[in-house]
């Protein structure tokens, strides 16, 4: 098997998630590591101890310098749209961690840039790759329990200090909530949003700039809908999907158990070992894009979904109405 060579911009971080798992992969292999910050390269090597001529503070003098065939972009949502761009000009194929890019024009700009160059771009969501997630799919698409009608997104908890979203009108969406939207989209494929309604707020006490909260629905083309409750502002902890079918209810949350009108739970087992590591998936399918042409549900245009919701929640609030979709 070959392996690609790697360029990771952003050594450090969430891109530590990335080291190992390359180091040790027969697929992939480092071939330089980029970030501004010189202590991060320092921490990066060691796991990847690559020579101080393959690690550099800017991602143009790299990929000048450096052969690759895939950039790993693990830098600030801010930056993805410059960086996937800068790689996919200089003929590299791309990896992006989530979100994708800040914006649908920016996404769309990226995804038709690799397609004038026959390049593949695929964004790191790794959530719906967990076993969790993975086995409620199974039940969904051998309708276990009929077909899906309905179902509720409880994603809260207290999250005082802000990341990257601290400054955005929306941060809760597009931080935690693109990987809420691409875990439902998941569950419910192959059906299409067609219509979203959402109220992005701020809780007095949020540190947040804006939209640490945010309430709504979704409708999909079939007429099932799903309620979002969504909240880095949250004195209580709460994770759990509910996917409602025609005889039972899929609850996720960790593990996944079925419930039932009459009171029946059942908890459905997951053997150790049935599934692989989430960032696993992403890397197969990475590898199989771009040696086999065979395009993954995360690639950069099936990802265009994840983005248009989010910013179609938030446009809901912002002009306080129900938004339709294309």
């Amino acid at each position: 098997m070959k392996k690609l060579r790697v360029m990771q911009v952003g050594a450090w971080g969430r891109g530590r998630a990335f080291l190992d798992p390359v180091k040790n992969s027969d697929r992939f292999e480092y071939a330089a590591l980029v970030d501004v910050r010189a202590e991060n390269i320092v921490q990066a090597r060691e796991t990847v101890p690559l020579p101080e001529d393959r690690c550099f503070g800017d991602l143009d003098e790299a990929l000048a310098k450096v052969p690759c065939e895939v950039v790993f972009v693990i830098t600030p949502p801010d930056l993805h749209a410059r960086h996937c761009l800068a790689a996919l000009d200089a003929g590299r194929h791309v990896l992006v961690e989530k979100p994708f890019t800040k914006t649908g024009a920016d996404a769309r700009t990226v995804v038709q840039k690799a397609q004038e160059k026959g390049l593949c771009v695929v964004v790191s969501q790794n959530r719906r790759y967990s076993a969790a997630c993975l086995k409620a799919r199974e039940l969904i698409e051998a309708g276990a329990y009929g077909k899906i009608c309905a179902g509720v997104l409880c994603k809260s908890g207290f999250r005082g200090g802000v990341h990257h979203s601290g400054q955005d009108e929306h941060a809760y969406l597009w931080e935690r909530g693109v990987h809420d939207i691409d875990t439902l989209l998941h569950y419910v494929a192959p059906r299409k949003a067609r219509r979203v309604c959402a109220k992005s707020f701020n809780p007095p006490f949020s540190p947040y700039k804006g939209g640490a909260s945010a309430y709504g629905w979704i409708e999909f083309d079939d007429g099932s809908v799903f309620s979002l409750v969504l909240s880095f502002m949250s004195h209580s902890k709460l994770n759990e999907s509910v996917i409602e079918c025609e005889n039972a209810s899929i609850v996720v949350n960790g593990k996944v158990r079925i419930e039932r009108a009459k009171g029946e739970t059942e908890l459905v087992d997951i053997a150790p070992g049935a599934y692989k590591g989430a960032l696993d998936y992403v890397l197969e399918a990475l590898y199989d894009y771009v040696t086999r042409g065979v395009e993954p549900p995360i690639s950069g245009r099936n990802n265009l979904a994840t983005i248009e919701l989010i910013e179609a929640l938030g446009r809901s609030s912002d002009e306080n109405r129900i938004v339709e979709l294309r």
